[in-house]
């Protein structure tokens, strides 16, 4: 899915209709009615390349030696 993530919040459109065939999958809903319940915001994230969640922060053993 990060693959499908630009860098300003914003997905391709095959993100979109990925998570709703996802979404309808798991609740077992169809896609036609998620997205009428859905007003069209979002924003996407790619924790994958977010500098934080990668291990570029130092690691509780570097602050706090035991």
């Amino acid at each position: 899915m990060g693959a499908l993530i630009n860098r300003n919040g914003t997905g391709e459109p095959e993100l979109i209709d990925l998570i709703f065939r996802d979404l309808a999958a798991v609740h077992s809903v169809s896609v036609d009615w998620l997205r009428k319940y859905w007003d069209g915001d979002y924003f996407a994230w790619d924790w994958l390349h977010d500098s934080l969640t990668m291990g570029s922060s130092p690691s509780p053993v570097s602050i706090w030696p035991l």
